[in-house]
């Protein structure tokens, strides 16, 4: 997958002795140590991924960025290991629930890897492991889950998407704050990866979805045939998705938290060798027939200089 991305195996438990596991009870929620330092749009967030655990679906958490995912990931997994959040200790399951609960891999950009281990070791007791480069190859077996940071999986003719189609795990969850930008394949794209044929083909997506909305966006598109279409079609889609996503955004959820924007305006002083740079850039010719280019032309005429001996052509250059 290239030298950009990191592998984060997530071993999600600790060897017990048989006294240990027998006394261990099966306890559902996010541990106390956690969830205390929970958001309230957080403790939501984890219940729906935990919901779509207990149904055995994938699906996408679609936060804007600062929102927590990774905290509400870590509370996700810490419910579903029954993990507390003091290191060395964990509620053990039994010897048929080891069997089921494989590890975690999480597939992270190499710019967040470190504050990936950083809020693992913070707030729960799981036993990490990176894997990338000559390592990163290593064949996961039995996985649990997968957990991908998917904002780089819209692309579905990406190597990358490629690779992520042939890892074979239980469930795959997503996190993203950016689910479709440019195409309206990218949706499809995720989802098709997290829950797979939930949306049908790819031929029947495009067919049913891509095409009625991008012609009813053209500005050409009659109101009562290609722009009423793409509404129901629109609104449609959106209700589907909301089944396996989770979309909020800063101001419905922290935006009583956050400050009021504030733009603090500093002028500072150029040093002599900047200001001698300054000058001799002025002094440019493109630079000055930008300076001049409303002062009346020099041959005479009642036009500017813009408007007549210095024109613009339409592509921006100047021409004399």
């Amino acid at each position: 997958m290239g030298q950009e991305t990191w592998y984060l195996a997530i071993i999600s438990y600790r060897s017990s002795s048989a006294k240990e596991r027998q006394r261990g009870k099966r306890r559902e929620g996010v541990p106390a140590s956690i969830n205390c330092g929970l958001l309230e749009h957080q403790r939501e967030g984890v219940k729906f991924l935990y919901d779509l655990y207990k149904i055995d679906h994938g699906g996408i958490l679609g936060d804007d960025l600062g929102l927590g995912k990774t905290i509400q990931t870590i509370a996700f997994l810490a419910a579903v290991f029954e993990k507390d959040g003091e290191f060395g200790h964990s509620i053990m399951l039994k010897e048929k629930q080891l069997d089921k609960k494989g590890p975690v891999l999480i597939v992270c950009p190499f710019s967040v890897i470190h504050n990936w281990e950083c809020e693992f070791s913070r707030w729960s007791s799981f036993i990490v492991s990176t894997y990338h480069g000559s390592n990163g190859d290593l064949i996961f077996e039995k996985l649990q889950a997968n957990g991908v940071e998917a904002h780089r999986l819209k692309n579905e003719k990406s190597k990358l998407y490629t690779a992520f189609l042939d890892i074979k795990t239980r469930k795959s969850v997503g996190f993203t704050g950016t689910v479709m930008q440019n195409k309206i394949m990218e949706p499809f794209n995720l989802f098709d990866w997290v829950v797979p044929g939930f949306l049908g083909t790819c031929e029947h997506f495009h067919e049913f979805y891509d095409e009625p909305l991008k012609r009813g966006q053209r500005s050409t598109a009659p109101e009562k045939g290609f722009v009423q279409v793409a509404d129901k079609r629109k609104q449609n889609l959106v209700s589907i998705l909301h089944k396996y996503m989770l979309r909020r955004t800063k101001e419905e959820t922290i935006g009583h938290l956050m400050m009021g924007k504030e733009d603090n305006v500093f002028f500072c002083a150029m040093s002599e060798l900047q200001k001698r740079v300054y000058r001799r850039v002025l002094q440019l010719p493109d630079v000055q027939c930008l300076i001049n280019k409303d002062v009346p032309c020099s041959c005479g005429s009642l036009l500017t200089q813009v408007e007549f001996c210095k024109r613009i052509i339409p592509n921006g250059i100047i021409w004399p």
